[in-house]
């Protein structure tokens, strides 16, 4: 019918706008993207350090295709590292997360979808339903099942928690075409459920962490504190805060 051929032309016309060469990035743009970032070994600070570094990310608006509703689907970093550049990169943007935290698969899966995502972790212990009780720490992942059908369209990064507030802050992709914070409470009606981050067996904040690509990086050390030099009672007890002192008093009397 003529509705038909109108949406037709309406999609080629509106694909042909594309441009499948903008915005491209390969496996060496993410190496360079990341070649600076200490990592220590701490799977949650490095996975949430690693997130942070994406904020503000946004899918592409001039390399796209055109889906059966006529939307654009934008080119994402994260889907071609995945191998699907223009799907849903919510969950993709998680895996591309993990693997450049260097935390590996077989301590947690990766996935590109949000409801294969929960089994798999399910079949590993390291999924939790919202109604069990679990408290969510950063580094875990957040699930959301936002039109209640009992399946999730939409997952998260836990980048803090406020248990006084009850207040969730989450590193988010493709809930608005980029990546960005959110605050929401814990009781959100969308929040089916919660992927556990395991800790890293190896940690050991005093043990040089080796990169994927060979690096070997130092912990970096933390100065011993230095003792304060007194010349004087009365410098010793400008360093004792709880203390009033004036110069008639003996020195014996200042505790150091």
């Amino acid at each position: 019918g003529v509705v038909s051929l109108l949406q037709l032309e309406r999609e080629l016309s509106f694909a042909e706008e594309s441009d499948p060469a903008a915005d491209l990035e390969d496996e060496t743009d993410w190496w360079l993207m990341f070649a600076d970032m200490h990592l220590s070994g701490n799977w949650a600070e490095d996975l949430i350090k690693v997130a942070e570094s994406q904020i503000g990310y946004t899918e592409s608006e001039r390399n796209y295709v055109v889906d059966d509703e006529w939307r654009p689907k934008g080119y994402t970093r994260y889907g071609a590292w995945y191998g699907i550049p223009y799907g849903d990169w919510c969950a993709m943007f998680i895996s591309f997360c993990l693997y450049y935290a260097e935390i590996p698969e077989s301590a947690v899966p990766y996935n590109c979808h949000c409801n294969e995502w929960i089994r798999e972790l399910r079949e590993r212990g390291l999924y939790r339903n919202w109604d069990e009780g679990y408290d969510p720490k950063p580094g875990d992942f957040v699930f959301f099942d936002f039109d209640m059908d009992e399946k999730a369209e939409h997952m998260g990064i836990i980048r803090d928690v406020d248990w006084e507030k009850g207040w969730l802050f989450t590193i988010e992709g493709n809930r608005y075409d980029y990546v960005e914070e959110f605050v929401l409470t814990m009781d959100d009606y969308a929040i089916i459920g919660y992927g556990v981050l395991p800790e890293n067996p190896a940690y050991d904040p005093y043990i040089p962490v080796v990169r994927r690509n060979g690096v070997v990086e130092i912990p970096p050390e933390t100065p011993a504190p230095t003792p304060p030099t007194w010349d004087s009672v009365l410098d010793a007890a400008a360093g004792i805060k709880s203390v009033n002192i004036t110069p008639a008093i003996e020195a014996s009397w200042v505790t150091y």
